[in-house]
């Protein structure tokens, strides 16, 4: 077996333990097992074990979720009739990008929080400043597109770009990993359209 082969087999199986079972509940002679190769295999290629592995699985969520908000995202063709519709769409999209990845985020987090030493280790290594933005700047690009459709709103929009992100991620992420206290996707969507819409029109 090829060396990158041998990687992505980890990697597919482990995605798929971890989205069947949880992240806590996958370890490592399991995803061993499913893939059919070695731990001393699953080791060389993922030193550090599970976390090297969750980085990875992190990674390539971003990435294919960068993928699907742009290709799912606002078209010249779609027509709203109001801001509200335009939003409530986009949000909607985000949110149902969150839920598909909720196990995998909800555990990376979980990591940084219980190996904060490593993770500070892991920012120095990457240019996690340039992910974030780049991030921010799918989110951000989209939003600008449809306030751009609806002059009459007159939202400013300049100086708030990462404000209007954290706070709209914070409550998505929230949402996701524990929606007690909301009944739908649709009552989230609605707070974060007042909330939005109040920050741009100040």
């Amino acid at each position: 077996m090829k060396k990158q082969g041998a990687r992505d087999l980890i990697i597919q199986t482990a995605n798929r333990l971890v989205d069947k079972n949880g992240y806590a509940n996958t370890n490592i002679i399991e995803i061993a097992k499913k893939a059919d190769i070695s731990v001393g295999t699953l080791y060389y290629h993922f030193p550090k074990g599970k976390i090297d592995i969750l980085l990875t699985l992190t990674r390539e969520i971003t990435q294919d979720f960068k993928r699907e908000a742009k290709r799912l995202g606002f078209r010249e063709e779609m027509d709203f009739s109001t801001i509200k519709e335009a939003l409530t769409y986009y949000l909607s999209l985000i949110i149902k990008l969150h839920k598909k990845y909720r196990l995998t985020m909800a555990a990376w987090e979980s990591e940084i929080l219980s190996n904060l030493d490593y993770y500070l280790k892991l920012r120095e290594k990457r240019n996690l400043e340039k992910e974030f933005s780049d991030e921010m700047n799918i989110f951000i690009n989209e939003i600008e597109r449809v306030i751009k459709k609806f002059p009459e709103e007159n939202l400013i929009f300049e100086g708030k770009e990462k404000q209007l992100y954290i706070i709209t991620q914070a409550i998505i992420h929230k949402y996701t990993y524990d929606s007690y206290g909301f009944d739908s996707d649709e009552e989230i969507v609605d707070i974060l359209l007042k909330i939005i819409l109040t920050l741009l029109r100040d």
